[in-house]
């Protein structure tokens, strides 16, 4: 397994200056979602991992997510099923899935970019309800 590292970001200026520990570019209207304005182009964010402070460069992606995606969540059930409900059987080991939640993706506050200082470092981060990002 890879290492890994629990961490709390804080957003930053373009010169790593704190700005903030409210990450999500939506915290502050979360009530408003349909009126929202277009999210920042550009977001920096200072991460302490693995003993170094990183340092995240992110311009905005409205195509790293593509429009009508969705995340769906299932959960083990009888193989007796109610023929309304979306299930699956899986081939390897027999056990039915039901779907248990389905949630569209947004496509509006994906954001790619890099890490100051590290050549080659490739970092994409989901800030709709938060920070999730994956650094390569």
């Amino acid at each position: 397994m890879k290492p890994y590292a629990l961490t709390i970001p804080v957003r930053s200026g373009a010169d790593g200056s704190y700005v903030s520990h409210f990450v999500s570019v939506t915290h502050s209207r979360r009530l408003a979602r349909d009126i929202l304005p277009s999210p920042p182009e550009e977001l920096y964010f200072n991460v302490s991992a693995f003993g170094r402070e990183f340092h995240l460069r992110l311009r905005s992606n409205t195509r790293l997510i593509a429009p009508g995606a969705v995340v769906e969540w299932y959960e083990e059930s009888p193989s007796i099923y109610n023929a309304t409900e979306e299930a699956h059987q899986d081939q390897g080991t027999g056990v039915t899935e039901r779907l248990w939640k389905k949630e569209s993706l947004r496509t509006n506050c994906a954001y790619i970019g890099d890490l100051v200082d590290i050549a080659g470092a490739s970092v994409a981060v989901s800030n709709c309800d938060g920070l999730v990002r994956h650094v390569f």
